[in-house]
């Protein structure tokens, strides 16, 4: 929203046709879409594991009291080369998306009216 009041103000002619409705609904589906491509490798490579702990009661070191309490930890599968290999080739498409990301968001909004 604010990218969009920093173009009607810096561009009023073109703020129009930069933000209008068509171009919102778009940019919500392929923000979605990319979302949804780029996080499969992450949830084929994640699995939860259980680390539960016995808990005693501090007042009472009896072990009739002792209770489990569950935790899970959300991992990174490493049992064969393939899940190694997506986990650190999806982490360096990600830093690859974000930098060309800003890189893009940067050039931007330091083009000048002349250039479109």
């Amino acid at each position: 929203m604010s990218g969009c009041r920093y173009l009607f103000i810096r561009y009023p002619r073109y703020g129009a046709v930069w933000c209008s409705v068509g171009r919102a609904r778009l940019s919500i589906l392929l923000v979605n879409f990319v979302t949804l491509i780029v996080c499969i490798p992450n949830f084929v490579t994640m699995t939860l594991k259980d680390n539960s702990v016995n808990v005693t009661d501090s007042a009472d070191n009896s072990s009739s009291s002792d209770q489990v309490q569950l935790i899970w930890n959300v991992v990174f599968k490493d049992d064969t080369a393939l899940d190694v290999f997506i986990q650190s080739f999806n982490f360096w498409i990600q830093v690859r998306l974000s930098d060309n990301f800003d890189i893009t968001t940067y050039a931007e909004h330091n083009r000048t009216p002349e250039s479109h």
